[in-house]
C-alpha cells in the first residue's frame, strides 16, 4: 500500500509569520493555487482510503484537489472571504451529514475527519506572531480574557509535548496498519471464495491512502516510521510518498506490524513558482 502524504496550503497565518497550532486560519490565494497544484501532481491516482485533518486549512486543501480530481465545476455557495487573500473558493467546507460530522463528503470521495492528526497544540502562543516571548503571551491572552495575569497562569492549558505528538501519530499509524491488514485478510478470503476466473478473482490494484495533515504532525510521523525523518521542514502542500508492507511477525521497530520505504519525502518539484516564502 501506498501511504500518500499532503500538508495544507498556506494560509494566512502562516503568510502572516502567525503560530497556529490548532487553531483556524484560511487559505490564502497562494495556499488554494498551491492545493490546485497538488490536485494536478495527483491527477488519475485512484484513492482506496481519505484522511484528513479536522482543522478547516486540511479540509480546505482536501475539498480543492478532490473537486479537481472528480472535474467538478459545481456551483459553489459563495461566502465572504476572511480577506482579500482567501478566495471564495477556499472557504471552510462543512460535513455532509450534521448527525456524522466526522466525514466530509467531496463528490464521489468520503473524507474521514481525523482529529488525531492535527498540529501540535502551540498552548498561549497560538494566533500570537512567531518569536512572541511567553511573558509578553501571558500578557496578551489574559487581556483578551478580561482576567488577570495570575488568573490567567492558573488556568492556561499548556503546549502539547513532543511525546505527546508522537503518540498521537503512532496511534494513527497504528490504525492505518489495521485498516491495511484487514483490507487484505477479507480480500484473501474471497479470493478463495471466488470460482477461478470469476467475480471477486481479479487482481485487485494498488491499494494508495491520501492523508492530509500538517507540518509538525507528518514530521513526527516520518520521525516515528523512517530512519531518517523528514529533509527539512515540511513545506506547504508538499507530498511525501511511503511504501507500507505488511510483514509477518511485524516489520518495523517499536512492534509496528508493517515495513515502511520511503518512495519520497516533502516533495515540492510539482509547485513550482509557487513555493511559500516561509517553511513553517
Amino acid at each position: 500500500m501506498e501511504l500518500w502524504i499532503v500538508r495544507h496550503g498556506e494560509t494566512l497565518a502562516n503568510k502572516a509569520g502567525i503560530i497556529q497550532g490548532q487553531s483556524e486560519s484560511p487559505l490564502s490565494e497562494l495556499g488554494a493555487s498551491q492545493a490546485g497544484l497538488v490536485a494536478k501532481a495527483l491527477a488519475g491516482v485512484d484513492w482506496w482510503r481519505i484522511v484528513s485533518s479536522d482543522l478547516g486549512r486540511c479540509q480546505q486543501t482536501a475539498k480543492i484537489l478532490l473537486e479537481a480530481a472528480d472535474g467538478a465545476g459545481k456551483t459553489k455557495k459563495k461566502s465572504s472571504p476572511a480577506s482579500a487573500d482567501a478566495p471564495p473558493a477556499a472557504s471552510a467546507p462543512e460535513p455532509a451529514d450534521e448527525d456524522d460530522a466526522s466525514v466530509l463528503q467531496v463528490g464521489r470521495h468520503s473524507v474521514l475527519l481525523d482529529p488525531r492528526i492535527r498540529e501540535m497544540y502551540a498552548g498561549v502562543y497560538e494566533g500570537l506572531p512567531r518569536g512572541t516571548a511567553h511573558r509578553k503571551a501571558v500578557k496578551i491572552k489574559a487581556k483578551e480574557a478580561g482576567i488577570s495575569v495570575k488568573e490567567f497562569g492558573a488556568q492556561e492549558r499548556e503546549m502539547e509535548s513532543g511525546a505527546d505528538l508522537k503518540a498521537r501519530a503512532a496511534a494513527f499509524f497504528g490504525w492505518v496498519e489495521s485498516e491495511l491488514l484487514t483490507h487484505l485478510s477479507e480480500a484473501r478470503e474471497l479470493a478463495q471464495l471466488a470460482p477461478a476466473g470469476g467475480f471477486g478473482a481479479e487482481a485487485e490494484g494498488p491499494l494508495r491512502m491520501l492523508v492530509v495533515s500538517h507540518g509538525g504532525f507528518i514530521k513526527s510521523l516520518l520521525d516515528l516510521v523512517t530512519e531518517d525523518g523528514p529533509p527539512g521542514m515540511v513545506r506547504n502542500c508538499s507530498i511525501t510518498r511511503l511504501e507500507v508492507t505488511p510483514q509477518a511477525g511485524g516489520g518495523g521497530s517499536g512492534g509496528r506490524r508493517c515495513a515502511v520505504r520511503v518512495i519520497e519525502a516533502n516533495g515540492t518539484a510539482h509547485l513550482g513558482d509557487q513555493m511559500s516564502e516561509s517553511a513553517w
